[in-house]
Formats: structure tokens, C-alpha cells, sequence
């Protein structure tokens, strides 16, 4: 085999395992996604119950206009805990994360095919291209595809650089302010109206 068609099927390989750990990748990344927004929820409605039971059990004790206050956090965070359901419904996160973690499997199985077809002592070209043929139809048929931040941390999680993590976690505060800024501002009246009324 000359050097061409070597450095053709190196090239390949190299395609095969850079798109497979993109999609465990983007797999694993809609899923924390999903679980921040889950938490994110959650704390919403904890504190939509938590400001009606306090109303509940102290509204007598409690000043008109602190009441008023409350109820306008409660209803503000009710219409932004519906608002986030609908947007989470429409985005399918987790239904997504399942899809893009098969896909990778798969591409996987064709990965390990062709690397063992490569590492045979004699190499059979037209096996080498069979399994090639197969990958390529089976990207082609795919309707997934990763984001250009998950090939951006792929890249810097393989050439060891330190800051993985924290563009990891800032790339997941600026895809979540939907979800963060809400959360903030209506702890914020909260915390407000508990220290200084």
C-alpha cells in the first residue's frame, strides 16, 4: 500500500474517532443541560410553594404590602416556571442526548470494524472501503449533527489544555441564561424583601 492511500485511510480513522466522542460528547452535554434545568425548575416551584405556605401560615402577621409583594414573586415565578416547561418541551434535550449517545455507539461498532480491518497484516483494500462506504452512508442518513462548542471542547480535552473545564462551564452558563437569570431575580426580590423589610 503507498503512502497516498495510507495516509487516505489514516485520515478516516482519525474522522471516525473524532465524530464519535463529539456525539458522546454532545450526549453527555444536552443531558447536564437537562439536569440544570431540571434543578432549576424545581428550585422555582420550591419557592412557589414555599412563599404560599409562609403566606398560608403567617399571612395574618404579615403586612399588607409584604403580602403583595410575595404574590407578585409567586405569580412572576409561576408564568416563568411554565414559560421554561413549554421552551424545555420544544427543545427535547433528553430525547436528543439518547439519540446523539446511540449514533456515537454506533459509529463506534463501524470504528472498531475498520481499525481491525487496518491493523490485518495484509490489508484488504476493498474491505477498507466497504467499511468507509458504510460509514459515510450512515452519517449521510443521520439527521444529528454536534455543535461547533462540543468539537471546541473535543479539541481542547485532546490536546490536554487546562481550560476545558472553564470554557466547559461558562459555555453552560451562557446556553442556560434562560433558565439562570429568572432563578436570580426572583431569589433576588426574595433575599431583598427578607433582609430589609
Amino acid at each position: 500500500m503507498n503512502k497516498a492511500v495510507r495516509d487516505i485511510f489514516l485520515t478516516k480513522k482519525n474522522s471516525m474517532y473524532t465524530t464519535k466522542k463529539c456525539r458522546f460528547l454532545e450526549s453527555k452535554r444536552l443531558n447536564t443541560k437537562n439536569k440544570i434545568s431540571l434543578l432549576i425548575r424545581t428550585s422555582i416551584t420550591i419557592s412557589i410553594i414555599g412563599i404560599s405556605l409562609f403566606l398560608l401560615s403567617f399571612g395574618e402577621n404579615v403586612e399588607e404590602n409584604t403580602k403583595k409583594i410575595y404574590s407578585c414573586i409567586s405569580l412572576i415565578s409561576s408564568i416563568t416556571l411554565l414559560v421554561l416547561s413549554f421552551y424545555d418541551s420544544s427543545l427535547n434535550r433528553q430525547g436528543k442526548s439518547e439519540k446523539f449517545h446511540k449514533n456515537a455507539t454506533a459509529i463506534s461498532k463501524i470504528s472498531s470494524e475498520y481499525e481491525l480491518a487496518l491493523s490485518e497484516e495484509n490489508i484488504n483494500i476493498d474491505d477498507i472501503k466497504k467499511i468507509i462506504t458504510k460509514y459515510e452512508n450512515f452519517i449521510d442518513s443521520s439527521d444529528l449533527n454536534h455543535s461547533s462548542e462540543t468539537y471546541k471542547i473535543f479539541v481542547m480535552y485532546e490536546n490536554k489544555k487546562c481550560s476545558t473545564f472553564i470554557f466547559s462551564i461558562w459555555e453552560y452558563i451562557i446556553s442556560m441564561i434562560a433558565y439562570i437569570l429568572p432563578a436570580i431575580i426572583i431569589y433576588s426580590f426574595i433575599a431583598y424583601d427578607f433582609f430589609y423589610n
